[in-house]
């Protein structure tokens, strides 16, 4: 959530924060007293947002983006994503289409209007958006994750599966690195009907993009993933699934180098790593080479892989 990243990006300024005060309460008098107007509006519009008080999200949103401030970008996303929350989708999209062409090189933006275009069900669309997304910033694993989604539904479970190894590969998140594998055994197991599609009937009401990773993956389900994962069983599949034919898509050059230099089993098992099993502790020690040859290949492919 955008939140987080306001705090830890101005840590300086709870200095200047009374304990009495709330973050809310200080950025309304910054704003009365025309103290830092720009960032004051940011943090507002994103307080509003993560509250659900869409209206004055896009009060303050749109109030920062008369001028132009290095809160421009995010703000345009807050007030796209607000009017998308409020049922205004061909505004939200109209702005959207334009703001892409003014800050093309803001990988938050694409990313953002991926996620967009992915509730609406424009799937080419939303990949095309997410790839842009990637293409600028490569280790965003949320955008791999979408990416994957949209394939799934759009019937290209091959390529979904690409791309949700990638993101794996770049997750260092836990709980959403085990909700993705247990996508990826149901695909290696062939239960294609247990992967759930997320939101299906209400896909609108979508507010952040980890809905989509987190849906019906509860505890009972997540720990019954880690009991029955079995490492060496899915990276055979999978390794074998990819060398029968490499998808079109935005990963299709990773992949093939991948296969070429005989990478695929610890390309694999590195994207297991956040699962807790003993079994992967073992195979990285006895497959240390392995290891240190796909860290080569990810040195020179990962500068830029798309």
């Amino acid at each position: 959530m955008l939140l987080g990243g306001i705090i830890l990006f101005h840590n300086d300024i709870r200095a200047q924060i009374n304990s009495s005060d709330t973050l809310e309460q200080f950025f309304l008098t910054q704003l009365k007293n025309h103290r830092s107007m720009a960032y004051a509006n940011y943090v507002l519009a994103t307080i509003y947002f993560n509250r659900g008080d869409y209206k004055r999200s896009i009060t303050y949103a749109k109030e920062n983006l008369k001028t132009p401030n290095e809160f421009d970008t995010a703000c345009t996303v807050l007030y796209c994503r607000a009017l998308e929350m409020t049922g205004r989708y061909n505004k939200a999209e109209r702005i959207f289409r334009s703001s892409v062409r003014r800050y093309e090189g803001s990988a938050l933006l694409w990313f953002s209007y991926g996620f967009f275009l992915y509730k609406l069900r424009k799937y080419s669309q939303a990949e095309n958006a997410l790839e842009n997304s990637l293409r600028l910033n490569p280790y965003m694993p949320s955008a791999h994750y979408l990416i994957g989604y949209s394939m799934l539904e759009n019937k290209q479970i091959g390529g979904s599966v690409q791309a949700f190894l990638f993101g794996l590969m770049t997750d260092n998140d836990t709980l959403r690195s085990l909700a993705i594998l247990y996508n990826i055994q149901h695909y290696a197991l062939k239960e294609y009907d247990s992967i759930p599609i997320p939101f299906f009937q209400d896909r609108l009401s979508l507010k952040f993009p980890e809905q989509v990773f987190l849906f019906k993956k509860n505890n009972q389900a997540l720990t019954r993933l880690v009991n029955n994962f079995s490492p060496s069983t899915i990276s055979s599949i999978l390794s074998q699934e990819l060398e029968k034919e490499i998808q079109p898509s935005i990963y299709r050059r990773f992949y093939e180098a991948l296969i070429n230099q005989n990478l695929l089993e610890p390309y694999c098992y590195f994207a297991f790593r956040n699962i807790t099993k003993p079994e992967l502790k073992s195979w990285y020690r006895v497959n240390k080479n392995k290891m240190e040859k796909l860290a080569g290949f990810l040195d020179e492919y990962l500068s830029k892989p798309f």
